[in-house]
């Protein structure tokens, strides 16, 4: 499971099977995963997404405290 956490600190709890919400991310939003395997798998997923849509974002991979972020850097 994954959660959503924008910069304004609101969350939203998605399903493991659900789809990734990278088109609705903006600069800061990131997805919080408990295992390392899931985030690099997100993180994969988001970069084939800018890759497929042509957009000029990065996506990046952080480790925290509560688990390991998929943020949106630009």
């Amino acid at each position: 499971m994954y959660t959503v956490l924008e910069p304004t600190q609101q969350q939203f709890q998605f399903r493991s099977n659900a789809v990734y919400p990278f088109f609705h991310m903006e600069t800061g939003t990131y997805l919080m995963f408990d295992e390392f395997r899931k985030a690099e798998s997100a993180r994969v997923a988001g970069l084939q997404f800018v890759r497929r849509h042509s957009l000029d974002w990065k996506i990046g991979i952080r480790k925290s405290r509560e688990g390991w972020m998929v943020v949106r850097l630009k």
